[in-house]
C-alpha cells in the first residue's frame, strides 16, 4: 500500500501543472474561508484573497525556484537563512503596500482594509514557504530514492549478467581441459577410458545444472573436487596427490564451482612441472559459518613452460565472482614462489 501511494506521487508529483494549480486552489480555498466576513461570500472576498495569494505566491516561486537550488540543495545553508529572511521581510512589505496604497487603484469600486499587522501578515508567507519547501524536498527525496532504487536494479542485473557469463565460462574451459585428457587417454588405447568418459558425464552434469544454481550444497561441491580429482588420477603424472576436508555442516550453502578451477590449475602447473617430484594438497576446512580452502602445487623447472590462450582464466574467473557473490566477506591469497604455487581462500557465509 506504501508503495503505491508512493508511487502515485512520484506520478503526479511529475506533472508540474496539475501539482501546482491543485496546490492554489486548495490555498484559494482556505484563505477565502479565513478572510470571508460572512457564510455567503462576497465578490470582496474573491477579489481579497486572490491578490493576497498573488503577493504569497512571489516568494514562494523565489524560493523554490532560486533559494533552494542554488543555496540550499548546495549546503550553503548561512547563505540560504541570510536570503530567505531577506525575501520573506520584503514580501511582507510588498504585501502591506499592496493593501494599504495600491489594491484601491486597481479596484476603485471597492473599499479593502487591511485586516492583518506586520507580524500576521509574516506568519501567513513563513507557513506557505515552508510548506512549499517542504513538498519540495520530499519530492525530491522521492524521486531520488526512485532513481536510487533503479540504478540499484541495474546494478544488480549487470552484476548478474556478469556472474552467469563468468560461470558459462567455466564449462567449456573445463571440457576443453576434460576432453585432452581423455583423447590422450583414447590414442594409449587404455581400459581407462571408458570409466574417464563416465566420470566427464558426472561433472559435465554437475557444471552444466548445478553450476548454474546461486548456491549448492557444501557437500555437492565436495563430492564434484573428488569425482575431478578421481578423473584427473586417471591419466596425471603427479606424483603425490592429497584431497583432505574437515567440515561441521556440510549442507551449507555456497556458490557452485568456485574451487574446481583452482585444483584444475594446480593439476596444470603439477604436470607441466618436475614430474617426479610433482605434487598437489588440497585442503578444505568449513566451521562456524567459515569456509577455508587451500591448494598447493610444485611448479615447473623447465626453463619455459608452454602457455596458451585460455591460461589464468580459472583463477581470474574464481577471483572476480568471489568479489561478486562475498563481497567484504572473502580473501583471496595468491603465493607464487620459486618452487611453488599456493591459492588461499576464506570465505565467511551465512
Amino acid at each position: 500500500m506504501l508503495n503505491k501511494l508512493k508511487q502515485a506521487f512520484i506520478y503526479i508529483a511529475g506533472i508540474r501543472i496539475i501539482q501546482h494549480f491543485l496546490f492554489w486552489l486548495v490555498s484559494f480555498r482556505i484563505l477565502l474561508g479565513i478572510f470571508g466576513n460572512s457564510k455567503d461570500f462576497l465578490i470582496i472576498d474573491y477579489i481579497y484573497t486572490s491578490v493576497f495569494i498573488f503577493s504569497i505566491s512571489i516568494p514562494v516561486y523565489i524560493n523554490l525556484k532560486l533559494l533552494i537550488p542554488k543555496l540550499l540543495s548546495i549546503k550553503k545553508y548561512i547563505l540560504f537563512i541570510i536570503s530567505f529572511s531577506f525575501l520573506l521581510a520584503l514580501s511582507v512589505f510588498i504585501n502591506h503596500i499592496i493593501f494599504s496604497k495600491l489594491i484601491d487603484y486597481v479596484f476603485p469600486e471597492y473599499y479593502f482594509i487591511s485586516y492583518y499587522e506586520l507580524i500576521d501578515i509574516a506568519k501567513f508567507m513563513i507557513v506557505f514557504m515552508a510548506l512549499t519547501s517542504l513538498l519540495k524536498l520530499s519530492k525530491s527525496w522521492f524521486l531520488v530514492a526512485e532513481t536510487k532504487e533503479k540504478l540499484s536494479q541495474l546494478e544488480t542485473e549487470k552484476y548478474r549478467t556478469e556472474l552467469m557469463a563468468l560461470r558459462s565460462q567455466i564449462n567449456p574451459h573445463f571440457m576443453f581441459n576434460s576432453l585432452n585428457n581423455i583423447y590422450s587417454l583414447t590414442l594409449s588405447k587404455s581400459e581407462k577410458a571408458p570409466d574417464a568418459v563416465i566420470k566427464l558425464g558426472n561433472i559435465m552434469r554437475y557444471v552444466i545444472y548445478d553450476g548454474s544454481s546461486e548456491s549448492v550444497a557444501l557437500k555437492d561441491e565436495i563430492k564434484i573436487l573428488e569425482e575431478y580429482i578421481d578423473l584427473q588420477n586417471l591419466r596425471a603424472k603427479i606424483s603425490k596427490i592429497s584431497f583432505s576436508f574437515k567440515v561441521q555442516n556440510d549442507e551449507a550453502k555456497i556458490s557452485p564451482l568456485i574451487f574446481l578451477p583452482i585444483v584444475e590449475n594446480g593439476y596444470k602447473h603439477g604436470i607441466k612441472g618436475d614430474v617426479e617430484n610433482s605434487y598437489l594438497n588440497i585442503i578444505l576446512n568449513e566451521a562456524d559459518k567459515v569456509l577455508t580452502f587451500k591448494t598447493e602445487n610444485n611448479k615447473g623447472i623447465a626453463e619455459k613452460i608452454e602457455k596458451d590462450q585460455n591460461n589464468g582464466i580459472g583463477i581470474e574467473n574464481v577471483k572476480r565472482r568471489l568479489e561478486l557473490i562475498y563481497p567484504g566477506n572473502h580473501e583471496f591469497h595468491i603465493f607464487d614462489e620459486a618452487d611453488r604455487f599456493v591459492v588461499e581462500i576464506k570465505i565467511r557465509y551465512e
